[in-house]
């Protein structure tokens, strides 16, 4: 049994005079193994755990000289295994959860019993410097020259920037470990169906690209669930999609310099949301769905948006009735019951896709009406054009009106 972590060596017992304290050894990558030295098929079970500098390895005696194992942050590849003698806590952190949780309990297993199979335990024997190369996590591409034939499997954050990319390598899209993406200042115009494969993805910088459409496999994968960071600054986009609310995990969101004339009413509705950037667009207004969240830090700067109400806005009707096929698409709607096209006709789904959100949450079509507000939204941090920027409302009763006149 094999697993490469970094180790950290302390002592149970530190020394009770008042002499000057010693600092703990720093924690270093280690080829860590469990098993026997080789020839020794009835010896004692041997912890061997060998770096860069010793790839001989330290070894440590395993039957009946375990005092604990904490394994509460086994999860988050943390653990620690004491020792009797000599003193000490191995400190195992930054390994694979899995195997972590597998070698902690073959551990625990060689400790009690004396007679584990040969067949679960490795032969102790020195290392090459391949096995105690601490993984490159992180990789800063900043010119087509220093781009490598291939890229290491380990990463967690790549940077290609400035590299006149034109569309993204299968070798991006098959990295299980990436975290963090930033290929800005390149030509990207579209992101291949292989991109949802990065599935631990949180971090995504696409600025000073060429994209017209946003990426729409952004809203496929687990994407939903990891994505926290996205980046679309200095681009061409002109429409967002309303099903960017999937992204429930997201927290900052900048769109800035870009030809966007409206942003979805769903942005609004995203509860996890702290962070919108959309200077120096094409916005008339923004949807009235904004006035319902607070945020962290806003810039709507550099828009031109409405200095006076049209006409449209300053004269409301009376409200109807709704219709029976409202009232069953407001149910759909509200409810988030999925169909298909075996499912309404297409004059139906096309009515879906008119509802808009009340301010109050409810559902709102054709007996509802669109009002412009003027107000300052809610943030710790603001950069706007004015002390307040106008709202498109679409209220769905006279009460919600009334008490946002």
């Amino acid at each position: 049994m094999r697993l490469k972590c970094e180790v950290q060596i302390l002592n149970s017992r530190p020394p009770i005079s008042s002499g000057p304290s010693h600092k703990p050894a720093r924690a270093v990558f280690c080829h860590v193994s469990l098993g026997r030295k080789p020839g020794q098929n009835d010896g004692p079970i041997l912890l061997m755990l060998c770096n860069a500098k010793n790839r001989n390895g330290d070894k440590y005696k395993v039957h009946k000289n375990v005092e604990n194992i904490f394994s509460r942050f086994t999860k988050e590849g943390k653990a620690t295994v004491r020792l009797t003698e000599p003193p000490c806590d191995i400190a195992f952190s930054q390994a694979d959860p899995s195997q972590l949780h597998m070698f902690l309990k073959l551990v625990r297993f060689a400790c009690e019993r004396k007679d584990v199979p040969d067949k679960i335990l490795s032969v102790l024997a020195p290392v090459s410097a391949k096995h105690v190369e601490k993984p490159v996590t992180k990789l800063d591409i900043s010119k087509p020259s220093e781009y490598p034939m291939s890229l290491p499997k380990s990463l967690e954050k790549l940077t290609i920037n400035e590299c006149l990319l034109r569309r993204v390598s299968p070798q991006i899209t098959s990295l299980p470990s990436l975290q963090e993406l930033d290929m800005g200042f390149n030509q990207l115009t579209t992101l291949p169906d292989s991109f949802s494969e990065l599935s631990n993805l949180k971090s995504l910088l696409l600025p000073c690209n060429k994209f017209t459409t946003f990426p729409d496999v952004l809203l496929k994968g687990r994407f939903h669930s990891t994505l926290q960071v996205l980046d679309l600054r200095q681009n061409e986009i002109s429409i967002i999609p309303s099903d960017i609310v999937k992204l429930k995990s997201l927290l900052k969101l900048n769109l800035s310099h870009n030809k966007l004339r409206h942003l979805p009413e769903s942005l609004g509705l995203m509860v996890s949301l702290r962070n919108v950037q959309v200077s120096n667009n094409l916005l008339d207004f923004l949807p009235g769905t904004f006035l319902t969240q607070t945020f962290e830090n806003v810039d709507f700067c550099d828009n031109p948006f409405l200095g006076q109400l049209p006409e449209l806005f300053t004269s409301f009707f009376s409200f109807t009735f709704p219709s029976l096929a409202e009232c069953a698409a407001k149910v759909i709607v509200q409810h988030g019951i999925h169909y298909t096209v075996e499912d309404l006709d297409y004059v139906s789904i096309n009515y879906l896709k008119t509802a808009h959100r009340c301010i109050c949450g409810n559902i709102s079509f054709e007996s509802g009406k669109i009002g412009l507000v003027y107000k300052k939204i809610s943030s710790t941090l603001s950069y706007l054009s004015s002390n307040s920027i106008p709202f498109q409302i679409h209220y769905c009763s006279k009460s919600c009106l009334e008490s946002f006149k």
